[in-house]
């Protein structure tokens, strides 16, 4: 049992030792890190998208962008959840005006107004 369990443990070695000489040492967590921040940029984007289009199908309906998500959300039923960045973070509406609208996530520092947010105008 003990060798059977010794075997493992050298085999999980030598697997993470070609693993890192593979990848590039120790820049690997870094870039395993980017690239799942750039995915949660993406799906922030992704969620802004579908959002907007949620907003503008109200416009057709109503015929002036609603004042809130909350008004949207009880006008076609809107998850709570589908107003939500990747990072958990409420996505700030702002309407501009009868037709036109912003959509702001505060990004990965889950903090409105700095070099992160991901801003789109309709």
């Amino acid at each position: 049992m003990r060798g059977l369990l010794a075997l493992t443990l050298l085999v999980l070695v030598v697997i993470g030792i070609l693993w890192l000489a593979k990848s590039g040492g120790e820049n690997q967590p870094v870039k395993e890190i980017e690239r799942f921040d750039n995915l949660k940029t993406k799906a922030t984007e992704t969620n802004m998208r579908a959002l907007g289009r949620s907003i503008a199908t109200f416009v057709a309906v109503e015929g002036e962008t609603p004042e809130s998500l909350e008004e949207l959300r009880k006008a076609i039923g809107l998850r709570s959840t589908s107003s939500l960045d990747a990072w958990g973070t409420t996505i700030r509406y702002e309407k501009l005006s009868e037709n036109d609208f912003r959509l702001t996530s505060a990004g990965k520092d889950r903090t409105f107004d700095t070099e992160d947010d991901i801003i789109v105008d309709y």
